[in-house]
């Protein structure tokens, strides 16, 4: 939040290390699951990206940080 709020782009590096915490925080234990991972990983990704998100329309933003919270292909 601290990258949003103050209105620098946080790193590639961080958001990679980020979404990697958030892959392993989203993995089932037992019953367990935390519904909140999607929307802290759409502001991971906007953090990282918000030179790009700046200068686009609401509409845009949303379908690019879709492009980054596809499953990674194997």
């Amino acid at each position: 939040m601290s990258h949003l709020t103050a209105g620098d782009a946080a790193t590639a590096e961080w958001r990679d290390a980020q979404l990697a915490k958030l892959d392993e925080a989203a993995k089932p234990k037992a019953a367990l699951e935390f519904v909140v991972i999607a929307s802290v990983r759409e502001l991971v990704i906007a953090a990282a990206e918000l030179p790009g998100l700046k200068s686009s329309t609401p509409a845009e933003c949303k379908s690019e940080s879709r492009l980054w919270l596809q499953p990674a292909k194997k």
